[in-house]
């Protein structure tokens, strides 16, 4: 039951006061004690923005939803599935904190209003409310069925995949939920498009698809009365952008960069070798100078403000250089960009290492040439192969892997490599015109013009 709330200006704003008040404690308990690692389901904090304060007969408690629910999915689901932060405060003023988790079925026929749904009012609603405690211990599962509860007891089982259920005992009644969750990432250039959500110009890198089952059982007593069963999908949508900003490479080098963005084993092919979405992955693409022979040179200086990783390409130093040099440099720079973004994006070393490997502190103070030469010479090939196929080559994947070896000569993989003195004839004829002996030699790639 909702209690509407009539008063006086001045009560108004004690109210406001208080309510901020609780907000804010709220805020510093839930930091303190959600464990995290018990709903994986949950990856963002709570809304603050969206929190409601609600009356029952027991007084105030807030309600923050950890998402809006999107119409995109709406129209993909035949359930919902949302969770929420519950505070309620008792008459000393002491705060108590629950996860609870909505799923309504049915939502062809029973719609809920997902911006007004709280614990205290289940008017209409249709489904299961689960309360949990932040240690993800279940406190209570009620069925509604279109806004009256059911006098049976449940129980829950989860499953990460969806399984076949198994043989259910005749006086059980069984509802499924089911959560499909697609994680996806995409590039976008902030020169062209300053809102990626409203406009098309994108390019996806990867999604991630999850599936988890939640069963809910009645046994015995009137579990064979009652009137549903079933269950159903929800589909949740979550897309992160992260900006590719070219506007400071000179035109033969932006012409390469376009070239790749169009390519299906280009750098989020690359990418997508990586176990795992690290955040913060925005790639600033710069004309500049570098220090000693290098063509380019990824700084370790992460910019936290606007979650970016910097790359400067020299193009001065090498005039002659071919499009298909040039691309597998910015192969090759686009690792040491995310090796950059893992290191300053993931919060523990064992996160670190499950990214990079048991040496991950070493792979960053070096910049990973180790680790680019011993993982990605395969995908960096497979991107030089599509990338020549767009502009016309028609040359043997042997020598794409040679040149996928561009940069990587200090490493003991290189040194391992049965061809390695070929491979160094055609990375610098790529880079110069040149051969090892320094005769002129003709290139397999076009000058770039820069």
């Amino acid at each position: 039951m909702i209690f509407a709330l009539n008063s006086c200006q001045k009560e108004d704003e004690n109210l406001f006061e208080r309510t901020n008040v609780n907000l804010e404690k709220v805020k510093k308990m839930y930091s303190a004690q959600f464990n995290k690692s018990a709903f994986p389901r949950i990856k963002n904090d709570p809304l603050w923005e969206k929190s409601n304060v609600h009356f029952s007969e027991d007084g105030q408690y807030i309600e923050i939803p950890f998402r809006e629910v999107k119409q995109k999915d709406l129209e993909k689901s035949t359930s919902m599935s949302l969770d929420h932060l519950v505070a309620t405060f008792n008459s000393s003023g002491e705060i108590e904190l629950n996860i609870v988790h909505y799923f309504a079925e049915d939502i062809k026929k029973t719609m809920p209003n997902f911006e007004l749904l709280n614990y205290y009012d289940t008017d209409n609603f249709h489904g299961f409310i689960t309360k949990y405690d932040l240690n993800k211990n279940v406190i209570a599962v009620d069925r509604f069925i279109n806004g009256i509860k059911s006098e049976n007891k449940f129980t829950i089982k989860e499953k990460k995949k969806s399984d076949l259920l198994g043989k259910v005992d005749e006086e059980c009644n069984v509802s499924s939920e089911l959560i499909r969750t697609e994680d996806c990432m995409f590039w976008y250039n902030p020169d062209t498009v300053d809102d990626p959500i409203k406009k098309g110009d994108v390019e996806i890198i990867m999604c991630n698809y999850t599936t988890s089952v939640i069963y809910y059982n009645s046994c015995g007593g009137n579990s064979g009365n009652n009137t549903s069963s079933g269950g159903g999908v929800t589909v949740i949508s979550n897309s992160t952008y992260y900006k590719i900003n070219q506007s400071n490479l000179k035109p033969c080098m932006s012409k390469v960069m376009d070239s790749i963005k169009t390519l299906t084993n280009d750098i989020k092919g690359i990418i997508t070798k990586f176990n795992g979405n690290v955040s913060g992955y925005n790639w600033e693409l710069k004309d500049g100078t570098t220090t000693g022979v290098s063509t380019a040179q990824t700084s370790t200086v992460y910019d936290t403000a606007t979650g970016t990783v910097s790359t400067t390409f020299d193009t001065t130093k090498y005039s002659k250089a071919s499009d298909l040099s040039w691309a597998r440099t910015i192969f090759h720079e686009s690792i040491h960009a995310y090796i950059v973004a893992i290191h300053h994006n993931t919060s523990t070393p064992a996160e670190k290492a499950e990214l990079l490997g048991p040496n991950w502190r070493n792979r960053f103070i070096n910049k990973g040439h180790d680790f680019i030469a011993n993982n990605y010479i395969d995908p960096i090939t497979n991107a030089l192969v599509e990338f020549g196929t767009k502009q016309g080559y028609t040359h043997d994947r042997t020598f794409y892997e040679d040149l996928a070896w561009g940069g990587l000569s200090d490493t003991p993989a290189f040194n391992n490599y049965e061809y390695k003195d070929r491979a160094n004839n055609v990375i610098l004829i790529e880079l110069t015109e040149k051969d090892l002996d320094g005769n002129d030699k003709p290139q397999k790639g076009q000058n770039a013009g820069c």
